[in-house]
């Protein structure tokens, strides 16, 4: 009772200093408002310092957990369809693709394979020009693969009877090697060709781009099974490193006296 006076006098003593009227309005119904609004104003500050931090780190754990949910049942798709898969098939495609591009990004790799195909036909390189430098990025915008092309000019020679074989046995290869140009001399029963070609090499993959590969990037499309068939018929030119390294000719001095000294 004592307090309800005590506000009573409180509020009293307070009308005294304010005028009887404030915007039009009785200075005592401004008085009955000012409590609740004021209670009002200090929820909202609390439920906007406090409540509201707490609803968006709850709806951020509720994205990661939807995030999880979604990648596990993505890769649970991707783990049902490889299971799927005939093991024996698969290796035998996984070998058509690795036999289809170079094993490492060396231009002499590519001549000695030039070399091998040649010598099935009697035909031999007699020169080459690698251009350091000169290894071109391709992007293919249709799919997540990022390949380089490997060029290398070639001259080789060899008889004029073989000369439709051996072409068809360079652009029916394995690795694949694509003929951006070429010229022949003919001299009797022989044929001296110049050749430009290119092969395809595939820097190695890391984990993290093996794992963006949606289950559309795994499965083969009509496309990719029709050039699996075709590059199945092909003949696979192995080279081993030290075939490599047999290829490359070392310098040797001339005995030529050098007229300046």
């Amino acid at each position: 009772m004592v307090g309800h006076n005590g506000g009573i006098f409180k509020m009293n003593k307070l009308k005294s200093y304010l005028p009887d009227k404030l915007f039009g309005k009785d200075v005592a119904v401004w008085l009955v408002w000012s409590m609740p609004v004021g209670v009002m104003i200090i929820l909202m500050l609390i439920f906007a310092r406090w409540v509201v931090p707490q609803i968006i780190d709850i709806k951020g754990l509720f994205n990661q957990i939807d995030k999880v949910v979604n990648e596990t049942k993505v890769l649970n798709e991707k783990r049902v369809y490889l299971l799927s898969l005939d093991r024996a098939e698969l290796e035998s495609k996984l070998t058509l693709i690795e036999n289809g591009v170079l094993s490492e990004e060396n231009s002499y790799l590519l001549v000695k394979i030039i070399s091998k195909i040649g010598a099935d036909f009697e035909y031999q390189v007699s020169d080459f020009s690698v251009t350091l430098g000169d290894i071109k990025d391709v992007a293919k915008k249709s799919t997540k693969f990022e390949y380089q092309t490997v060029p290398v000019d070639v001259v080789i020679v060899g008889p004029k009877a073989n000369f439709l074989a051996m072409i068809n046995a360079v652009e029916k290869s394995l690795p694949v090697l694509s003929i951006d140009n070429y010229s022949m001399t003919i001299t009797g029963d022989l044929v001296t060709i110049k050749m430009s070609i290119s092969a395809y090499y595939l820097p190695e993959w890391t984990q993290n781009k093996l794992e963006a590969l949606s289950l559309t990037d795994l499965t083969s499309n009509n496309d990719e099974l029709t050039v699996l068939s075709k590059i199945d018929t092909y003949k696979y030119y192995g080279v081993t490193e030290g075939e490599i390294k047999q290829g490359v000719q070392k310098f040797v001095p001339s005995d030529r006296v050098d007229p300046f000294y």
